[in-house]
């Protein structure tokens, strides 16, 4: 027994000198230093391609100055889709020792497809390198350039629309960190009044809140305007989320306060409209009439069904886009 304890601690021990050995030299490298990402313009004038450039730390510049290649990968992602890496698409050279100190790469469609005719005024670029082969390093952290958009865990459905919003100015601090929840009361008033403010050119500035739960100035610039109302005893629920008959009914009202011309064409009624507010009925026939609100494939409106953020954004786009006709 003794002996078979003995054999079997000497091989873990010639395992624990081994093993550490393999994972340092394939994982523990150091990575690229100072990551940099710049534009290059042709001679067309337009900015066509990107240069990348980075600091090389001190393995890889002895490994190049004893004359040996350092291989490279380079990542890359538009719009915060995920790394083109991950559908085995990436950007790989080597180094030698003319890139010992800095490393520059430059990068067009033809080594990316994704890069090609770049649109800096719509799209984001992002990149990240890493050193691969016998001495393989983490990536660097990413560098990124183009419009970046001000919202954050989206549906793939929306964020071209979301996209135009956050050009457009429509899309409050409130709501961007997470577009997928559902909207509230006072968030959604808060679009609203971004969005008259944008389709009307002015800006407007909130006296005292007639409601006892809240002083958001949207709430009250909003109430003042006629496109909000309480819930009674002088409350708005600020933090109550919004129902899809309450939104249809301020948009209406939004649409009827900036002038646009409502479409008295309603069609047949959703098979839901019972379900649906006495209050509510007019503006939910006008909004889908004019198409921006619609029901679901079964016919029905979902009058209480809660509304996201991004549904929300959304027709406030799509309103924002039919009124700038």
């Amino acid at each position: 027994m003794k002996y078979t304890l003995k054999r079997l601690l000497a091989l873990f021990l010639c395992a624990s000198i081994l093993l550490p050995a393999t994972g340092v030299f394939a994982q523990g490298v150091e990575s690229p230093k100072n990551l940099a990402l710049a534009l290059t313009q042709s001679e067309s004038g337009n900015y066509d391609a990107f240069t990348l450039s980075w600091i090389n730390p001190d393995w890889v510049k002895k490994q190049l100055a004893s004359g040996k290649t350092v291989a490279f990968e380079i990542d890359s992602s538009v719009n915060q889709n995920p790394w083109s890496s991950t559908k085995g698409q990436s950007f790989k050279g080597k180094l030698t020792a003319k890139d010992k100190d800095r490393a520059e790469v430059k990068l067009s469609g033809a080594q990316f497809s994704n890069l090609a005719n770049p649109a800096l005024e719509s799209n984001l670029y992002s990149f990240r390198v890493r050193y691969i082969g016998a001495g393989e390093s983490g990536y660097t952290n990413a560098v990124s350039v183009g419009y970046r958009p001000v919202f954050n865990n989206s549906s793939n459905w929306s964020v071209e629309e979301l996209r135009d919003a956050g050009k457009n100015g429509l899309i409050p601090p409130s709501v961007k960190a997470d577009m997928k929840k559902d909207i509230t009361r006072e968030e959604f008033t808060e679009v609203m009044v971004r969005l008259y403010e944008k389709v009307e050119r002015v800006h407007l500035v909130a006296g005292k809140s007639p409601f006892k739960d809240t002083k958001n100035e949207s709430v009250v610039i909003a109430s003042r305007l006629g496109l909000v109302n309480g819930v009674g005893n002088g409350k708005f629920a600020p933090n109550a989320k919004i129902t899809r008959e309450d939104m249809a009914t301020i948009l209406a009202r939004f649409i009827k306060s900036v002038g646009v011309k409502e479409n008295a064409t309603s069609g047949a009624p959703f098979g839901d409209h019972n379900k649906i507010s006495p209050y509510a009925r007019e503006s939910v026939y006008t909004l889908r009439s004019m198409g921006l609100m619609d029901g679901y494939q079964d016919n029905a409106f979902r009058p209480k069904t809660h509304a996201s953020r991004e549904q929300a954004m959304v027709l406030a786009q799509r309103i924002y886009t039919t009124i700038a006709k």
